[in-house]
């Protein structure tokens, strides 16, 4: 085989290869320039330790063709795709999407350690592409965070499925079969590694599990549960020694949490989770994050725990299409088919409330009724993963309170100054030529004033917005959106939108979304202008919402709108958007 300074500048079908950026147990993974079609590609050439020509390369040559057949069959937002799988000059190689977001591994290098809320979200993302590639007999055996990388707009994918195998395969009737891995061999990482793959034994997706476990302890604490001098010491201590307690290496973690990891992390596979799906659960109650922002991600209709014995059949979705570096994920699986038609889904749904992105909805993705079998294709962030065109229950202060408050004061006054005139008038009468401009005050000032009285009610129900777009105004305009959210004045909110968005949604339909949502607190990041005389006003918010149990939690959000001006005054256009944080 050729050694690694020659292989830059070879060309490899229709590839050539620029530089080496990364090497693992399996090959090296290099950036390189493909022809047709013209675009950069990560190629992974084999790595081999023996003869083009001995027993060994061919048997690892098997194994490299095998992973090159499954992850063929792999078709998940969350997992990587293949585009292409050649041989040549005895060197065997796939090709495959560049990704230049980085990988789990640099951020907790960057970070040390994450919040149980960032946690979770690259949680859910690994485990909806676990638990897709379990359901279809797959089981990738190296979960670690250098195979979790990220697409340029923050979108996990699993990587590397070059030791995973099939679990139920016609061709292997064993899954301990030396001719594909020989018992005992440590194909994985050691500081991952699940008690039963150290022992060499049968091994299920039950291990990915356990790794996974490994992964979201070490994102939490910022180091693995065990160390030591040499991978074979760190072997045997997943085999034989309990991971430390999270609650007791930071007090700052909920028990609960703990308890999902020490879960995870059971020496028998059967006192684990028994799938991926379980896992985020249990880990998304014990954080007490709605089932609003994570329902998307599971199939509830279809939900089961999966036996080694006996999985799903293979029901395969069909390719997504999605591109490499999108600025946004798919829309949730459950938003109906009418809607997404529409284009457009009211804010605050119970797929994903204060999402939206009506931008992705003009990309092709397919409908959710293509992926009866499989979790929906999202992102997440966001803890979140469900997405809805646009960005509404994002709420701030009460600016739209203090408009009541004034005029309330003022009715207030008048009626006093009434009461007033009622019972001195008689004297302020007899003292007229002392002090006759007095009673004028007094008598003019209600007749003055009264009219307006029955004006207060309306001014809330159709709330003053700025005509003027500048920077002051957009602020204002968004604001008085959210004062109108919050005094649950959805028909003010409603018109705030475009002709396009009201088209496409009803008024009723726009208040259903807000029907969980108590108060939402903005705060205004920055302001800035637009190049077709847009205002882009980028928003943090804090959602208080009661769940289906009468609880109050809590979401957090990041987004911006997006202010436009036409003959009708100002709008939201549909470039705003909204993201779970």
């Amino acid at each position: 085989m050729e050694s690694n300074d020659l292989l830059i500048g070879k060309q490899l079908g229709t590839c050539v290869l620029d530089r080496l950026v990364g090497s693992g147990g399996m090959g090296m993974v290099y950036l390189a320039h493909q022809t047709r079609p013209v675009r950069d590609v990560a190629v992974k050439v084999l790595r081999s330790g023996a003869g083009i020509y001995t027993e060994a390369h061919q048997e690892f040559l098997e194994r490299f063709r095998r992973e090159a057949n499954v992850i063929a069959r792999l078709d998940h937002v969350n997992i990587l795709p293949i585009y292409e799988y050649a041989e040549q000059d005895g060197l065997a190689y796939l090709v495959m999407p560049y990704l230049q977001g980085g990988s789990l591994r640099s951020l907790l290098e960057d970070k040390g350690r994450l919040s149980p809320l960032e946690a979770f979200k690259y949680i859910e993302q690994a485990g909806s592409a676990l638990q897709y590639a379990h359901e279809h007999k797959i089981v990738h055996r190296d979960i670690k965070p250098g195979n979790m990388l990220f697409h340029a707009d923050g979108r996990l994918v699993l990587v590397d499925f070059g030791i995973a195998r099939i679990t139920r395969d016609q061709k292997v009737s064993d899954l301990s079969d030396p001719s594909l891995t020989a018992v005992g061999q440590f194909l994985g990482s050691a500081d991952y590694m699940a008690p039963e793959m150290v022992q060499g034994g049968k091994v299920d997706y039950r291990a990915d599990i356990y790794e996974l476990g490994v992964v979201l302890f070490q994102m939490l604490i910022g180091r693995v549960p065990f160390q030591g001098g040499s991978p074979l010491f760190i072997a045997a201590m997943h085999l034989n020694e309990q991971p430390p307690s999270l609650t007791q290496l930071d007090p700052n973690i909920p028990y609960s949490v703990d308890a999902v990891v020490q879960k995870a992390l059971a020496k028998d596979p059967a006192a684990r989770y028994q799938s991926a799906r379980e896992m985020v659960d249990a880990l998304r109650l014990a954080l007490g994050i709605s089932t609003s922002l994570t329902q998307a991600s599971f199939p509830g209709a279809n939900a089961y725990t999966l036996n080694p014995a006996s999985v799903p059949g293979n029901s395969y979705p069909q390719n997504m299409g999605y591109p490499v570096s999108n600025s946004l994920p798919p829309p949730p699986i459950e938003v109906s088919q009418r809607l997404i038609q529409a284009q457009y889904i009211q804010p605050g749904s119970m797929s994903g409330p204060h999402t939206s992105s009506p931008s992705n909805m003009a990309q092709g993705y397919p409908a959710p009724q293509a992926y009866p079998s499989s979790w929906p294709q999202h992102m997440a962030p966001e803890v979140d993963t469900a997405f809805v065109p646009y960005p509404h229950q994002v709420q701030q202060s009460k600016r739209r309170s203090s408009a009541w408050v004034g005029w309330l004061l003022t009715i207030f006054v008048v009626l006093a100054l009434v009461v007033v005139g009622l019972i001195f008038g008689p004297h302020l009468v007899e003292s007229a030529f002392v002090h006759p401009a007095t009673p004028t005050a007094v008598v003019e000032q209600p007749t003055a004033t009264t009219p307006p009285a029955p004006t207060a009610t309306p001014v809330s129900t159709a709330t003053t917005t700025p005509a003027v777009l500048d920077v002051n105004g957009a602020k204002a305009f968004v604001q008085s959106y959210y004062d109108d959210i919050n005094q649950s004045n959805y028909q003010g909110a409603y018109t705030h939108w475009n002709k396009e968005y009201q088209n496409a949604n009803s008024p009723d339909t726009f208040a259903a979304g807000f029907k969980q949502t108590k108060q939402d607190d903005v705060t205004f990041n920055s302001i800035s202008k637009g190049d077709d005389q847009s205002y882009n006003v980028n928003v943090s918010v804090v959602a208080t919402e009661v769940d289906d149990n009468g609880n109050t939690i809590y979401k957090h959000y990041k987004g911006t709108y997006v202010v436009g001006k036409d003959a009708d005054g100002l709008h939201f256009l549909p470039a705003s958007r909204m993201l779970p944080v």
